[in-house]
């Protein structure tokens, strides 16, 4: 499965490393550093990306205050399948 991880602090980056075994992982954190920082996931450094990347699901850990925003931000680049 193609999952898509949205931003990776603690909760985020530790889920992406988990779902890496077995699935097909990226990334998108506005912290590219912190995101290059993981092994074994893509890292998507533009919103763009996704579309290419085409995920079947979509994880948003980011924080709480930012959670609409985030999925709204990536709602135009998934697939209505997603």
């Amino acid at each position: 499965m193609r999952v898509l991880v949205l931003g990776v602090g603690k909760i985020g980056g530790w889920l992406s490393g988990l779902l890496s075994k077995g699935n097909e992982v990226a990334v998108y954190d506005f912290d590219l550093k912190k995101a290059r920082m993981l092994s074994g996931v893509r890292v998507l450094e533009k919103l763009e990306e996704i579309r290419g990347f085409n995920p079947e699901l979509v994880v948003n850990c980011v924080s709480l205050k930012n959670t609409l925003n985030a999925f709204k931000s990536v709602e135009p680049f998934v697939s209505n399948e997603c």
